[in-house]
């Protein structure tokens, strides 16, 4: 049996996926599992064993000029690449019109979720199978019930994510992980050195990774404390091997907080604008800790509860250089009602399990 699945974005999204790939490849060891992602993500697909092979679809890169001739391009090579095979079933794990376009032009009965389970309920006309899934549950689950309901088997309740790591023999650490998309979802700078200083006085090293410039200079902020260390540019590969030696993990709602989950590092997330329950780390060893704000979670990528009383310093420190919009900046109300010694009792809590 061949298969392709489309879930092209984002990081967390990738990993949400893989127990879905776990449950097909142990009830179809033959099927020929082929999966289509932004290439910034295919290094997740990568590490799951099932995974036959990878088309790249950068369609990010072409949204902004679509009709340039590298745009049509690329565009015509994603289409020879969906086209090279037949395949039994094509199932779009995304629900985005565009994701629902590529099921279109792929060889195969395509399957997608029906316009009210979809993210975006247009892409279901593409679709000649539209399954129901409601949204009210984890992503975890729905990708795993729509795979369920696409080749009709009885779903297992089992969360496995397929992945595995190298085990390195090193002195205790935590892993922080700090860097996000939302302005809203971050954590003060603040209260990320009070934690920092809390696990260091407990023994333990910390460790800090980033991915871009702004996420670095930030790093190097935190990194003031003793035993603080920021790690070298790393690829999600390197850092898999990081996240799961560490003693445990802590972050924001980010790809790799995900991923220490799919690894089974213990880890804590920390919630604001964005509900748990629907997209939060999950699996075993696994905790998060919600805001107590009344307005959370609002799915808002710059929340504005205490827009005004953030200051430049304050948006110098978080942004890497001073802002004059009050909205990209987190809100300290909201993520900073979480307070470090919380996180760490959590931390505590898990590891005493």
């Amino acid at each position: 049996m061949k298969i392709l699945l489309i879930k092209m974005s984002s990081l967390g999204d990738a990993i949400h996926t893989l127990p879905a790939i776990t449950d097909i490849a142990s009830l179809y060891p033959n099927a020929e599992i082929t999966w289509a992602v932004e290439p910034n993500f295919a290094a997740i697909p990568a590490m799951h064993p099932a995974i036959t092979h990878i088309i790249s679809t950068p369609l990010r890169n072409i949204k902004k000029n679509i009709m340039s001739k590298q745009s049509i391009s690329t565009l015509t090579q994603i289409r020879h690449e969906l086209n090279k095979q037949q395949y039994d079933l094509v199932i779009d794990a995304q629900g985005l019109l565009k994701s629902s376009l590529l099921s279109k032009i792929a060889n195969g009965k395509n399957f997608g979720y029906c316009r009210k389970s979809a993210r975006e309920a247009i892409s279901a006309i593409f679709y000649k199978n539209k399954i129901s899934i409601a949204k009210n549950q984890h992503a975890v689950m729905r990708t795993k019930k729509l795979c369920a309901a696409a080749l009709k088997y009885d779903m297992p309740q089992e969360i496995n994510y397929g992945i595995t790591a190298t085990n390195q023999t090193t002195d205790p650490y935590v892993i922080l992980f700090h860097g996000t998309t939302w302005a809203s979802k971050h954590y003060p700078q603040e209260q990320w050195l009070h934690l920092i200083k809390i696990i260091t006085t407990a023994g333990f090293k910390v460790k800090i990774p980033w991915g871009n410039q702004v996420e670095y200079k930030r790093a190097q902020q935190l990194a003031t404390i003793a035993n603080t260390e920021v790690l070298p540019k790393s690829s999600l590969s390197e850092l898999k091997d990081i996240i799961f030696n560490a003693k445990g993990a802590i972050g924001v709602d980010t790809g790799l907080t995900h991923l220490a989950a799919a690894l089974g590092t213990p880890c804590i997330g920390l919630y604001g604008p964005t509900d748990h329950d629907l997209a939060g780390n999950l699996g075993q060893y696994q905790a998060q800790i919600s805001t107590r704000r009344d307005c959370a979670p609002c799915q808002r990528a710059n929340c504005c509860c205490n827009k005004n009383n953030h200051t430049t310093i304050e948006r110098r420190n978080f942004s890497g250089s001073a802002s004059k919009d009050p909205n990209q900046v987190p809100s300290f109300l909201c993520m900073g009602a979480i307070t470090p010694a919380d996180i760490w009792a959590k931390l505590q809590s898990i590891w005493e399990k």
